[in-house]
């Protein structure tokens, strides 16, 4: 077996050191990158670290830098290197004083490593994904495994007129891959960007019922569209009034480019005439309501009016509309029709002014 990693955070080690272990006599030894400076040695069946006058190890500090996330390098200082091997494993360790350290390497399995040199560690590349110029996700994809894209897909912000659906991952930008390649020292670090699918979206347009457009929308294929402004209106004519009744044709999911028209409810228009037969009368005396209601439109039904007066005490008025003068004052008696409407689409009414006099 060779030498391995037993701490995923340290895989980025193997791009600074080629790693040998090994023994010479008794001496079991790591050495890095092939330079005799960089030896540390451990006297057989002893567990304490010494540096073999034979290998010229240099004095001062090691730096080993640690890949903690993937992505991220973070350099540290080590001033202690051990070594140490009991009857099946050899490790080599930094640490900075303590010895609740974390194995860089661990030679696994037997006894002698006469000799013994591993091959370097593997390395990572790093794969950037791109969605426009977002970074999506980077990864450490390890020499000799296949890139593999993302589990979930990214998006695009869609437009008023248009939007995206998720097409694939490009090299360049626009051709979509389907098949990525396996990391290695000579593939290098890798970056892919989101390519999309561009939909045009559905006009909807809804207009007056005169052809006057209202409003412009855009809708994906199967949305239903709502209209979002105003209610729309029709003027009264001479003889009708009109009431915004719905939307031709009915309002549906869209399935392409569509017009919708605003629809109305014709309604007769009435005008009303009104007097009072004495607009001034003594206390106790009486007065008459006099009116003509008007049929503008079509309409024949008969209508009955009501009547009001603003204030009791001066004057009361009966369902007929006969006024009687209670107090002197000034009032005023309303008549009202609540089934005749104006060109307004009120109901129909008029105020008339009424003084009692000694």
């Amino acid at each position: 077996s060779g030498i391995t990693l037993t701490d995923d955070i340290m895989t980025n080690v193997a791009e600074q050191y080629t790693v040998t272990l090994g023994k010479t006599g008794n001496n079991y030894y790591v050495q890095l990158n092939g330079a005799t400076d960089a030896y540390l040695a451990l006297t057989a069946n002893s567990n304490t670290v010494s540096r073999g006058s034979s290998y010229s190890a240099a004095s001062g500090q090691w730096t080993v830098t640690w890949d903690t996330d993937g992505v991220h390098l973070f350099s540290a200082n080590y001033t202690t290197r051990e070594l140490q091997k009991n009857t099946s494993n050899a490790y080599f360790r930094c640490y900075t004083g303590s010895q609740n350290d974390i194995v860089l390497y661990e030679q696994q399995g037997g006894t002698s490593y006469t000799g013994y040199t591993t091959n370097p560690v593997s390395t990572k590349i790093t794969v950037m994904w791109m969605n426009g110029t977002d970074i999506f996700k980077t990864e450490k994809v390890a020499y000799g495994d296949a890139i593999v894209a993302p589990a979930t897909n990214p998006e695009k912000t869609e437009e008023e007129q248009q939007y995206f659906t998720f097409a694939g991952w490009s090299e360049d930008g626009s051709t979509v891959i389907t098949t990525f390649p396996t990391a290695s020292e000579a593939l290098g670090d890798k970056t892919y960007y989101a390519v999309y699918t561009t939909v045009s979206k559905l006009t909807v347009t809804w207009n007056n019922y005169d052809g006057t457009t209202l409003a412009t929308e855009y809708y994906k294929a199967g949305e239903t569209p709502s209209y979002k402004g105003s209610e729309p209106t029709k003027p009264a004519d001479s003889s009708f009034y009109y009431t915004f009744s719905g939307w031709d044709p009915t309002v549906s999911p869209v399935t392409a480019a569509i017009t919708y028209t605003a629809t109305f409810t014709q309604h007769d228009r009435f005008e009303l005439t009104a007097s009072l037969s004495k607009d001034t009368v003594k206390v106790s005396k009486s007065a008459q309501v006099n009116y003509t209601l008007t049929d503008m439109g079509t309409e024949t039904t008969a209508f009955t009016p009501s009547f009001s007066v603003g204030n009791s005490a001066i004057a009361s008025v009966d369902a007929n509309g006969k006024i009687t003068a209670n107090a002197i004052g000034a009032t005023t008696v309303t008549i009202t029709f609540a089934d005749a409407h104006d060109a307004d689409g009120n109901p129909i009414s008029k105020t008339l002014n009424l003084t009692v006099i000694e």
